[in-house]
């Protein structure tokens, strides 16, 4: 539903005839009111969703259930009573709601009580360049109640919450928000975004600003530090240098090697490979009435003997060997990061 450029929705009454009807928009997607018509035109300058009343009758009542709500440049949703009567009640239903450049939801009333304004908004309302909710009251009336229910409410450029009364009582304004920005709750109107419920009448004759945050502790799950400063010098391995040891490295020939016959055993230092000599041959064997055959007898291997040094031959190659020559260990010039002295025996 659109409604721009001077254009009208009412259920309005004039004079003392009768109350305000009420008038219900349901609009699944949008609603936007905005705009202005030409100067001088007969139905308003200003986009108008509107009940209001005049004389001593009350204004009815306007709902509006969308998911999103634009009223903007001078654009209006109003319950307003312009005479002795009472303002009606305006209820907003959507998931989120923009006010912009004087977009403004009205309850106010000439001289009877302010009307009440109850915003349901799932996500965000958001309030901009002079726009404004209002439930002033007039004359001796009392200001109106103002009921906000939010996640966000953000009001920015001189955007205010009103529910200001002449010479009777301040409203009540309520807000629920989860998080609140740019504006705060003063007791008049300034050049910023205020919320205000106060009455011209005198400090004690003013309202009730309550806003309601979530009961959420800031410092909840914040680990306490240690004041105490950590060396991290003692933290790092200090590897082994020039003299920081008894003896140097050393290369040890301790004798066999290679694994163990099973994976939880181990090898003794003085075992030796043992010489099992060659297989059996077996004898070929004649049987009468059958041919001779015979298997070619596959010839018996060198016994293998592990390495136990090594040598350089002519063409300056190293060579593992069984039997090495004698030689004499030099210390290694490379230092261990981890090093330990192990005595043989």
């Amino acid at each position: 539903m659109i409604v721009r450029d001077g254009g009208q929705v009412a259920a309005s009454t004039n004079g003392n005839t009768g109350q305000g009807g009420n008038l219900t928009v349901n609009a699944s997607e949008l609603v936007e009111i905005s705009g202005s018509g030409p100067p001088g035109a007969v139905a308003g300058s200003s986009a108008l969703l509107s009940d209001a009343t005049g004389g001593s009758r009350n204004s009815g009542t306007v709902k509006v259930n969308t998911e999103q709500l634009i009223v903007r440049d001078g654009g209006q949703i109003a319950v307003n009573n312009q005479g002795q009567g009472n303002a009606g009640d305006l209820e907003v239903n959507a998931d989120s709601v923009l006010l912009d450049n004087q977009g403004t939801l009205t309850a106010a009333t000439a001289s009877g009580e302010g009307g009440n304004i109850k915003l349901q908004v799932q996500d965000l309302v958001l309030m901009r360049r002079n726009s404004l909710i209002s439930a002033e009251a007039g004359g001796t009336g009392d200001g109106g109640n103002i009921e906000t229910n939010t996640r966000f409410l953000v009001a920015l450029e001189d955007s205010d919450i009103v529910g200001n009364a002449q010479g009777g009582f301040g409203g009540r304004v309520n807000i629920q928000a989860r998080g609140i920005f740019g504006t705060q709750d003063r007791r008049t109107r300034t050049p910023q975004s205020d919320i205000t419920a106060s009455s011209a009448a005198g400090a004690q004759f003013d309202g009730v600003v309550e806003i309601q945050n979530p009961n959420v502790d800031p410092t909840r799950g914040v680990v306490a530090l240690s004041e105490e400063v950590v060396d991290v010098t003692g933290l790092i391995d200090q590897g082994c240098g020039t003299g920081r040891v008894a003896q140097s490295n050393q290369f040890i020939v301790t004798g066999r090697g290679g694994l163990p016959p099973n994976p939880g055993g181990t090898i003794p230092s003085d075992t030796v490979l043992e010489d099992l000599g060659s297989a059996p041959v077996p004898q070929a064997r004649h049987d009468s009435g059958s041919a001779i055959s015979t298997k070619p007898t596959r010839p018996s291997a060198a016994p293998l003997v592990e390495a136990q040094g090594w040598v350089i031959n002519d063409s300056g190659q190293v060579v593992l060997t069984a039997q090495p020559p004698t030689v004499t260990p030099y210390s290694s010039w490379l230092t261990s990061v981890n090093c330990y002295v192990r005595s043989t025996h």
